[in-house]
Order: structure tokens, then C-alpha cells, then sequence
């Protein structure tokens, strides 16, 4: 029994319990700006090799562990809160009728990230509609995507910038591969 009871105080000693926060992440745009290869790159660690069309809305988790302060950390464990993203990839095909199919995705979402492409006017264009459809829900942040593509380009640079200033949006720049294949 006295091993037994060694045992049972080990575990009680190095159990710790973890805190799990959940936050609910959409991502939205016009047909082919790179939302898909944009979350894969963030959930996975990289690009997707071929390109299928995203039909209705795509699933990602993404999990961190959150980083304590040391004053935060009387024993200097690690720390066991832990972030998951919940992800969701939305299809952007007029085909689709995405701005109605896509609004259940983002109810109850804390972030919405809009997304276009340096390359192509008419996604830059269509944020103003995809912001009046999730403006009053979430937390919205606009992306660029394509930015390697400068020879490519018809958004002038500064433009994505001075959107997000008007809208009081975050704002970032990003890059697509140039490799990804479209099936």
C-alpha cells in the first residue's frame, strides 16, 4: 500500500490543469486571392501543393501555448493556457452566392479577416461589401495577399493601407506561392 500511496501523491503534485481559450477566426474575399493557401501556410506550416476550389467553407485549429511572464510564474512552469483557433476557410465563388452562405460562417466570430489580391482590381474593390456584411460582428482585419507579385500589380501600394485607415481596420501584407497549381 505505501507505494501505492507514493504514487497517488506523484500524480496530485504533477498534474497541473489547462485553460483552454477558443477563438473563432473567418476568412473571406473574392474567388482565388489566396485565402486557402493563407490559412494553410498559418495552420499548417505550409502551402498547399494544388489548388482546389473551396466549395462551401473549410475547417482549421490552430493551437499556441500561451508564453507566461516570469513574474506571472511563481515556480517557473510552463504555462497551461493554451489559444486554439478555430479557422474557417470561406468559399468566395459568385457561384456560390458566398456573402449568404458565408454569413453563417462568421456569426459569433471574433475575427473576420478580409482578403484581396494585389493583382486583381475587382477583389479590392468588393472589401467595401464583404465589410458591410461583417463590420458590427467581429473584430475585422484586411489583408493583401500576392504581394511578391509586383510586376503583377494594379492596387497602388498604399491603397490597402489607406482602406483600413478609413475603416479603422488592422492591415497586413502578405504573399501567395507562385508555385500553387489551380485544379
Amino acid at each position: 500500500m505505501e507505494g501505492f500511496e507514493s504514487c497517488v501523491r506523484s500524480m496530485e503534485t504533477s498534474h497541473r490543469s489547462k485553460l483552454v481559450l477558443r477563438c473563432k477566426v473567418v476568412v473571406v474575399g473574392d474567388a482565388h486571392v489566396g485565402k486557402t493557401a493563407l490559412v494553410s501556410m498559418f495552420a499548417s506550416g505550409s502551402f498547399p501543393k494544388t489548388y482546389v476550389m473551396t466549395a462551401w467553407t473549410d475547417f482549421s485549429v490552430k493551437e499556441f501555448i500561451m508564453a507566461a511572464a516570469a513574474a506571472d510564474n511563481k515556480n517557473n512552469n510552463k504555462n497551461n493556457t493554451v489559444v486554439e483557433l478555430y479557422i474557417f476557410d470561406c468559399g468566395g465563388q459568385s457561384i456560390f452566392n458566398q456573402i449568404e452562405a458565408n454569413a453563417a460562417c462568421y456569426e459569433n466570430a471574433n475575427y473576420v479577416i478580409i482578403a484581396y489580391d494585389a493583382t486583381n482590381q475587382s477583389s479590392f474593390e468588393s472589401c467595401g461589401k464583404w465589410l458591410q456584411q461583417v463590420a458590427k460582428r467581429s473584430q475585422v482585419i484586411l489583408v493583401e495577399t500576392k504581394q511578391d507579385l509586383e510586376d503583377r500589380r494594379v492596387i497602388p501600394p498604399g491603397a490597402g493601407a489607406a482602406f483600413a485607415d478609413a475603416h479603422e481596420l488592422t492591415f497586413f501584407q502578405t504573399t501567395s506561392p507562385k508555385s500553387t497549381r489551380v485544379l
